[in-house]
């Protein structure tokens, strides 16, 4: 009887983690890592082109393997891309139109 009761505390423990922790991400920001969300928000869709001195574009073979919708890639992206020695600064555009040039820090 006894084993029984720890396996139905421990079921218990486990199904309301899982239930409880998402629940609790209902009232922070959205797209909160283990909350429901995470993956519910459409997102802007941006692409970064790294430029050289001059404002031509740099061929930077694929730099991200897939665009995770929780990862701030307007801030991940240029600083990224901006480790290269031949990149002067990062255009972002976003899907809106919007578009933002991030100047990287001189070497």
């Amino acid at each position: 009887m006894r084993r029984s009761s720890l396996l139905g505390v421990v079921l218990a423990v486990v199904v309301a983690v899982q239930v409880l922790i998402p629940a609790a991400m209902l009232l922070s920001p959205r797209m909160s890592a283990f909350g429901w969300q995470m993956y519910a928000e459409r997102v802007s869709v941006m692409s970064a082109e790294p430029l050289d001195p001059a404002g031509k574009v740099v061929n930077v073979p694929r730099w991200a393997a897939r665009l995770r919708p929780e990862v701030r890639w307007e801030q991940v992206a240029p600083n990224h891309l901006c480790g290269r020695p031949d990149v002067a600064s990062v255009r972002v555009a976003f899907s809106d139109g919007s578009q933002d040039a991030v100047r990287c820090p001189a070497p």
